[in-house]
């Protein structure tokens, strides 16, 4: 007996509800668009009532029964059809976000699973950038299952991980930079990967692994400030973090064609085992399970593929004219203050990334612990960079009042030093970076 719906383009013999269901399954944010644009008061349209759009449970969508010996689709046919949609400019630019997605992520590709919502710890879906559309998104994923009767192998193993080890916890991490002012403040001030680094990576690359060039991968990337280089190298680059604000951030910037982002906590990876040329990660590590973390690039990692995680330091300085080391002062005094809120888990920064370093399962690995960049940043940066630090956002929250007045009153000691009128001035900001090498045997 064929499976149900055999015989039948993908879509034909649904209504337009149901195929808006099933487009759901797949395409969630364009499903999200039309669900909106069909739910406004007097909307109807093919003449159909909206009210049963998004019912939970769903209805079956199960179509009629194929004639006998009608030829079953393929499922690359399948997966090219497309159901008709909405016509409005919001519905446009969701299909062609999608469609974006959909180049990256389809079947012959290494991710298995959906470009907008991913299972979040507790089985439910993160849909990016719609939180609105949980319950229905995740009512969708188990009608596709009914649909289709299978699972992707991510949710086979991340279900059977959890039941063995627990339900990850990216709550700390997400609560560190989870608001969207935060987001939008890491955005503008935190700065991409030096040159020297740049360098070092990919010299590296060109050293272990020359012709692994499909896929990268971009773990904690924030709002994607060390993932654009990556693209130029690799065919494929997915930044991902835990964050929603930040990922939100990511998409919003410009950014390679190349490039696309998604939510999903660094601890479970929805990539096929094997199937990672280069697993990154840039000023992020500290924030993981680094256990589990270690455990998914150890399986994500094709043989031959490599590692490299990075970190700047606190051992950071400010340059300009003869007054650099009174700058340097007041800077350290400040970030000085707001490390006594910072995270435990700073202390793997504090410490060079020692223990992340040995915690690498490869035994082909380095860490250089003396790469220094030299930044072109002006006063305002400066200020910028420290505000956008997680201990400034825990000061914040615990001392508003202490923390509205430590960064005013270090820009304006920083000016008068200077002895420069603007916060727009210009000097150099040098900062030391520890970076992690490691090279999977092939």
């Amino acid at each position: 007996m064929g499976s149900p719906g055999a015989g039948m383009g993908w879509g034909q013999g649904h209504s337009p509800e149901q195929r808006l269901l099933l487009r759901g399954c797949r395409f969630p944010a364009a499903a999200a668009a039309a669900a909106a644009e069909r739910a406004q008061p007097g909307a109807q349209p093919h003449g159909r009532s909206t009210a049963g759009l998004c019912p939970s449970p769903c209805p079956s969508l199960v179509p009629p029964a194929a004639p006998p010996g009608s030829p079953v689709p393929s499922a690359a046919a399948g997966h090219r059809a497309r159901p008709p949609g909405p016509r409005t400019a919001p519905a446009r630019r969701a299909r062609a976000e999608e469609g974006r997605a959909r180049s990256y992520f389809s079947p012959s590709s290494s991710f298995r699973g959906d470009a907008d919502s991913l299972p979040s710890p507790s089985g439910e879906l993160w849909p990016l950038g719609c939180s609105g559309v949980k319950l229905c998104a995740r009512t969708l994923q188990q009608q596709c299952r009914t649909h289709t009767g299978t699972r992707s192998g991510y949710e086979e193993r991340t279900s059977a991980r959890r039941r063995q080890d627990g339900p990850c916890a990216p709550s700390m991490a997400a609560q560190m930079f989870e608001g969207t002012q935060h987001a939008a403040v890491y955005l503008k001030y935190r700065f991409a990967p030096g040159k020297e680094l740049k360098d070092i990576i990919l010299n590296y690359l060109q050293e272990k692994a020359p012709s692994c060039t499909q896929l990268a991968v971009d773990v904690g990337c924030g709002s994607g400030q060390g993932t654009a280089f990556l693209a130029e190298r690799f065919e494929k680059v997915v930044g991902t973090d835990i964050s929603h604000a930040q990922i939100q951030e990511a998409k919003a910037a410009p950014s390679p064609p190349n490039i696309s982002y998604l939510v999903c906590p660094a601890e479970e990876l929805p990539f096929e085992d094997a199937s990672v040329d280069l697993l990154a990660s840039f000023t992020a590590a500290h924030w993981f399970d680094i256990e589990k973390f270690m455990n998914e690039a150890k399986r994500v990692l094709r043989p031959g593929g490599c590692v490299a995680i990075s970190t700047y330091t606190t051992d950071m300085s400010l340059h300009y004219g003869d007054c650099s080391e009174k700058l340097t002062q007041i800077f350290r005094e400040a970030w000085g203050h707001l490390l006594k809120y910072s995270h435990s888990r700073v202390k793997h920064v504090l410490e060079d990334y020692k223990e992340i370093f040995e915690a690498l399962p490869f035994p082909d690995k380095k860490r250089i612990t003396n790469i220094y960049d030299k930044i072109p940043m002006t006063v305002a940066g400066v200020v910028g960079y420290l505000e956008s630090a997680s201990p400034y956002q825990v000061f914040i929250k615990n001392d508003p009042e202490a923390a509205k007045t430590l960064l005013p009153e270090m820009e304006k000691r920083l000016l008068e030093t200077m002895g420069a009128p603007s916060r727009d001035t210009p000097l150099e900001f040098w900062v030391r970076h520890v970076c992690i090498l490691g090279h999977k045997e092939a």
